[in-house]
């Protein structure tokens, strides 16, 4: 059983204690209420002042117990002063010099707050899609990466371990929890997901041995919403919604002043991969947040009249 998979199992029985580290007892004799109380949220199951805390749980906590506790990784003490998602530098990635820009700088009633992550990004759709959305939609995405895997370039908005306290706060505030390949950004955060929160597991790419990522029984205990960049992957799970890697490079390629248009072959090609025109591509896009917006039956084809982006 993989690390993720223990901790996915252990985050979905709440009631099985044998399945997660569960501390002896409360880590200081006198009771909590003697203290200044500071606000934490429970990264694993303990016990504290005679009460047990599951994973994701928000609670108060006495000063003088917060620094021990967050030492033994058991708690995160989110800030006080919210992160600024749409003011943030390094919402636009790019490997080549390009003149994107945020399509907005301040929230709407309708944006959401979308933290994507991986390690290793396959065709580098991760930090295009986190560049796309920036650049097309009212919403807001933050980017983080774990290593160095990929051969070519490895840009990130955030580092997941340099940068793990900002990380964790963004999960913590975050309306969407896009994860790229697998549920390493939930995994490495070890923030378990609120009710309200939309998890996404977006597939792209092959493994080296040739076999699948596709894994529905994990993506069901972790609630989340399936993306697939691949027809194969449809074939796999049912429920999984298309997004092709295509539609975000499309709309993530530099502007050359003078470039010539796309030829007859160029949109031939899109038809037989169903991507349509270039004018569709934002429509596309945003079937990847249906879940949250309320909209389609799952398919991932469903026209979106409605939400403007």
């Amino acid at each position: 059983m993989t690390v993720t998979r223990m901790m996915a199992s252990a985050i979905s029985d709440a009631g099985d204690v044998s399945r997660a580290h569960v501390a002896a007892g409360p880590f200081d004799s006198a009771p909590a209420s003697s203290y200044a109380i500071v606000e934490v949220v429970a990264l694993e199951r303990h016990y504290y002042d005679g009460i047990k805390y599951l994973p994701g749980q928000t609670y108060g906590m006495a000063t003088a117990a917060v620094e021990r506790n967050i030492a033994r990784g058991l708690v995160f003490v989110p800030d006080t002063t919210p992160v600024d998602w749409w003011d943030a530098p390094g919402r636009i990635l790019a490997a080549e010099p390009c003149t994107a820009r945020p399509k907005r700088q301040t929230p709407t009633a309708e944006s959401y707050r979308i933290l994507q992550g991986c390690a290793y990004d396959p065709g580098c759709a991760a930090y295009r899609f986190h560049t796309a959305l920036n650049e097309h939609s009212v919403h807001a995405s933050a980017f983080v990466r774990w290593e160095d895997k990929n051969p070519h370039c490895s840009l990130r908005q955030y580092d997941g371990y340099r940068d793990l306290h900002a990380v964790r706060q963004l999960a913590h505030e975050a309306d969407v929890l896009h994860c790229h390949v697998d549920f390493l950004l939930l995994g490495e955060t070890r923030i378990q997901p609120r009710g309200n929160q939309l998890v996404i597991r977006h597939y792209h790419g092959s493994r080296p041995d040739g076999q699948s990522w596709v894994d529905p029984e994990l993506d069901a205990v972790n609630r989340a919403v399936q993306v697939g960049a691949r027809l194969t992957h449809l074939a796999e799970a049912p429920g999984m919604s298309w997004l092709h890697a295509r539609l975000v490079a499309c709309l993530c390629r530099p502007a050359a002043p003078g470039a010539p248009d796309r030829t007859g072959a160029d949109r031939k090609q899109d038809a037989r991969r169903g991507a349509g025109d270039e004018g569709d591509l934002p429509c596309r896009v945003r079937l990847v947040l249906a879940g949250l917006a309320g909209i389609g039956t799952g398919s991932g084809r469903d026209a979106d009249a409605g939400h403007r982006w």
